[in-house]
């Protein structure tokens, strides 16, 4: 039994370097998007938020539930974090949804 400890010990510490170290760490972009009811049942208020180090020219979201998609673009960055906020009539958070980014590049001079 102590020696199964033992072995389990030198496996985890072992793990646990190479997640901090690991390059997924600091990846890039980070993308965070929250669905809730704050009003009402049928009114969903989503925030996005995207962390990157690129200087995207505009970064567009979609988020669609069964037939239904909405749209928008985030807002210039503040210190690399681009956001919106949508408050959005019949979206429901407790459903399945989903959604997208897109990133569009600047035009190179």
């Amino acid at each position: 039994m102590n020696n199964l400890v033992k072995t389990l010990s030198i496996v985890l510490s072992g793990c646990s370097g190479f997640l901090e170290d690991s390059e997924f760490e600091n990846s890039y972009p980070i993308e965070t998007v929250k669905c809730t009811h704050q009003y009402s049942q049928g009114e969903a208020t989503v925030a996005v938020e995207v962390e990157d180090n690129y200087a995207w020219k505009d970064i567009e979201f979609r988020i669609h539930q069964e037939e239904n998609m909405w749209t928008t673009n985030l807002w210039d960055p503040e210190s690399n974090v681009w956001h919106t906020h949508m408050q959005i009539i019949n979206l429901s958070c407790l459903d399945e949804y989903h959604y997208d980014f897109y990133y569009i590049e600047k035009e190179s001079e």
